[in-house]
């Protein structure tokens, strides 16, 4: 897990810096956003097959 502080850069806007296996990586917050609703968009299509599955093994 990394380590998470807010440090704002020279114009005003949040970087978030993330501390990871001991490299550092810059994120600004679309960056951030954009895969969080990427991720939450792709575990739709898993979540609606996994209910199925459960509903077609359980419901007879």
């Amino acid at each position: 897990m990394g380590i998470f502080r807010i440090q704002f850069n020279y114009d005003g806007r949040l970087r978030y810096i993330s501390v990871y296996y001991m490299r550092r990586f810059n994120y600004n917050q679309h960056y951030i956003w954009f895969h969080v609703l990427e991720d939450e968009i792709s575990h739709r299509g898993q979540i609606k097959m996994l209910k199925r599955k459960l509903f077609e093994n359980y419901v007879k």
